[in-house]
């Protein structure tokens, strides 16, 4: 079962374990309307720390899937979960409106624990 974020403009925690993650993304507006994503584009990565310039640890795949509906999937495939090497993190999910503004949707701390099972 997908996990779903919904927290706009909220702190969210992204919990990984060393497999794929795939959440779906709804988004609102402050009033309880569905965001409307139309002609925007949506970012997420994963960064130790937030000011960390270079290459994030993951850049997430964000597809809008219902523009209309304000609906969107995040993911990490497993090849790039098994991969990864760290305790802590931070991420954040952006968008970039149709007049090219930036917009910071959720943020929040990533907690990495590898998996311990190998098949």
């Amino acid at each position: 079962m997908p996990n779903v974020i919904s927290n706009r403009g909220a702190e969210v925690t992204l919990e990984l374990t060393g497999v794929s993650l795939y959440a779906t993304l709804t988004l609102s507006n402050p009033d309880g309307t569905p965001l409307d994503l139309t002609g925007c584009t949506l970012a997420a990565q994963i960064r130790r720390f937030p000011a960390d310039s270079g290459e994030p640890l993951v850049d997430m795949g964000v597809t809008i899937t219902d523009a209309a509906a304000g609906e969107a999937t995040l993911e990490i495939t497993d090849e790039v979960a098994s991969e990864l090497n760290f305790d802590r993190a931070k991420w954040d999910l952006k968008l970039t409106d149709t007049l090219g503004r930036t917009h910071q949707l959720c943020q929040g701390p990533v907690v990495y624990e590898a998996e311990v099972t190998h098949v």
